[in-house]
């Protein structure tokens, strides 16, 4: 019975808690944005021949790239948000506070660029989270940019909306992003509950058992 109960606790507590349950998930929509030309559309690379990399094939473009273009999992195209710009993201599936980091950015490319990052539930009141400050030279993580992780500290969450604001800074100008994620998903009440009502049971027959006296 002690292992049952064990195994019980364990699996409601992935649940719950742990990260590693869960693979990283990639933004669904985009909620808003500010450009400063005011046509909806940003600067930005296209990986026009589809071979996984940005390079002189590819095209760059000023004020023709849809913030779209930022939604689901990283690629070589990329949106640059330059100064006083932003885009903010959603996910269908809203995000907590887990253990480890919870959130990944995507920027492409290693050219200096700031970009400040937000969070929130309601897609009004933001809160800060951090600042990505891209090297000005070296190589990327990964084939389409560099991951930057972020653990949400204090922050509890759940949140569904993720803002990210271009700074100033870079010898290229834009944060070029490709792709953002969370990693934590807010726990389905109902496998919740049923772990929760699986171990009250065993904890129950455990209790009711008749004690045989000799």
């Amino acid at each position: 019975m002690r292992r049952f109960l064990i195994m019980a606790v364990a699996c409601l507590a992935c649940v719950l808690f742990f990260r590693p349950c869960f693979a990283t998930y990639w933004s669904d929509f985009v909620y808003d944005y500010h450009d400063l030309d005011g046509n909806g559309l940003f600067n930005g690379g296209i990986d026009y021949n589809g071979d996984g990399f940005f390079n002189g094939s590819d095209k760059k473009y000023k004020n023709a790239v849809s913030p779209e273009m930022a939604l689901g999992e990283p690629d070589a195209s990329y949106v640059s948000i330059l100064s006083n710009e932003y885009i903010i993201v959603g996910f269908n599936k809203a995000f907590i506070n887990g253990l480890g980091y919870d959130l990944c950015i995507v920027e492409t490319g290693m050219g200096g660029e700031v970009g400040q990052i937000y969070v929130s539930n309601n897609g009004g009141n933001f809160s800060f989270v951090g600042t990505i400050r891209v090297p000005s030279s070296g190589s990327q993580s990964t084939q389409y940019g560099t991951r930057y992780w972020f653990d949400l500290g204090t922050l509890s969450g759940p949140f569904k909306y993720v803002k990210i604001c271009g700074s100033e800074g870079g010898t290229t100008a834009g944060f070029d992003l490709s792709g953002v994620g969370a990693q934590t998903p807010v726990p389905v009440p109902g496998t919740a509950l049923l772990l929760t009502s699986g171990l009250l049971s065993i904890l129950g027959v455990r209790r009711m058992r008749p004690r045989i006296k000799t």
